[in-house]
């Protein structure tokens, strides 16, 4: 909850909301101030700055934790796999949990891109091209997938639980 509120207070601060067609957006006032060759801006002039260090650097940098934070339990799992191995008899059952692992992690972090990824394309093409390139495309990814992220986790984790549940069932039977 901070990060929005502090986002949108700093946005509010910094003078980057300006009005469009239904709306506020982080944009120069008036529009297209920011262009070369455009009138002056009386509103906004540090727009690009405030996306780059509030929308796209924290989209980065969670991406970086969750991606570290899945390597780490990855490396983890087959550290205590690797010392679980001269318990085993056979090689059936070998590094199945770090698969698992794996495979998992690799879920979380691509329902992150698949929700967050977009979003962050989105703003980086707006500050390179002045807002002038056609970003439909990433908007609808951006409106479909982002309010899905919480679901796309969910469904993550409700695959790891059936599989652990037909697990024990097994094990029961």
């Amino acid at each position: 909850i901070r990060c929005p509120v502090g986002t949108g207070i700093l946005g509010w601060i910094a003078t980057v909301y300006n009005p469009v067609i239904l709306g506020c957006y982080t944009q120069g006032y008036p529009s297209g101030c920011l262009k070369i060759g455009a009138p002056k801006c009386i509103r906004g002039q540090q727009t690009r700055m405030y996306m780059l260090f509030m929308i796209v650097f924290p989209i980065l940098l969670a991406f970086m934790f969750i991606s570290t934070a899945m390597t780490l339990i990855y490396l983890t799992v087959y550290n205590q796999d690797q010392r679980m191995t001269r318990y085993q008899y056979g090689a059936n059952n070998s590094n199945r949990m770090t698969r698992q692992t794996f495979w998992m992690a690799c879920q979380y972090v691509g329902a992150f891109c698949v929700s967050f990824i977009p979003f962050a394309l989105m703003y980086v093409v707006k500050i390179i091209t002045d807002g002038d390139a056609p970003i439909f495309y990433l908007l609808f990814w951006q409106a479909l997938f982002s309010p899905l992220q919480g679901f796309l986790n969910a469904v993550v984790y409700s695959n790891d639980l059936r599989s652990h549940l037909h697990l024990v069932g097994q094990t029961i039977a």
